[in-house]
């Protein structure tokens, strides 16, 4: 079978992904040489430190991240787990099925703001092209439909639609002087803080782990 039908088959049945990663780092392969394999081109760089700070580490922003990308790029036993739940799977079947450019990688949880509620994932065509253009479906998809799916640009980064979602969200509480609204605009600027710390972070570092 050919690295590009290898590639196919695995992304058609998510189940088979984290088998195989596994095995390519227990081959020598780094993280981008996996993740290109996979997915045909190694994802932009801002996923390395979202997976560091914002999956992995002590910060938190309100996504309900997917299984992949994330779990491929554990590249030591032990790490933490994404069980795939139906859920997952069938979204990343049928993502896959209707449009295999785009990979998700979670669920935005900002309620009553602008793409607050969004399905998001990489064009990964556009990834090839050296951007790390976001795309989405109509806010009014909680999960990717069985047929009909239409994804839309919506940011030119991961760390750009994370930033602007939270702002949006955080001058929702602007007129309001309460308790809740007090601990919401806490939350959602340590939620900014975290973002932009990613954005700030020199990127002569590689991070390919």
């Amino acid at each position: 079978m050919s690295e590009a039908a290898s590639r196919a088959a695995s992304r058609t049945d998510p189940r088979t992904l984290v088998p195989v990663a596994r095995a390519m780092y227990e081959a020598g392969k780094t993280r981008s040489q996996v993740l290109s394999e996979i997915y045909g081109v190694d994802l932009p760089r801002e996923t390395a430190l979202i997976h560091r700070d914002l999956i992995r580490g002590d910060r938190s922003v309100r996504v309900m991240w997917c299984v992949h990308p994330w779990q491929l790029m554990i590249t030591r036993q032990g790490g933490p787990s994404f069980p795939l739940g139906p859920l997952g799977y069938i979204d990343e079947v049928r993502a896959y099925a209707q449009a295999p450019n785009v990979l998700l990688v979670g669920w935005l949880c900002y309620p009553r703001v602008s793409n607050g509620f969004s399905v998001i994932g990489y064009d990964l065509d556009e990834v090839a092209g050296g951007r790390s253009t976001m795309v989405s479906l109509p806010q009014e998809y909680r999960q990717v439909p069985e047929t009909g799916a239409k994804f839309t640009a919506l940011g030119p980064s991961l760390v750009d639609v994370l930033a602007d979602v939270i702002k949006a969200y955080h001058a929702r509480w602007h007129d309001r002087e309460d308790a809740a609204a007090y601990e919401e605009r806490a939350a959602t600027e340590r939620e900014l803080a975290a973002v932009e710390a990613i954005r700030q972070e020199p990127v002569a570092k590689p991070g390919a782990g």
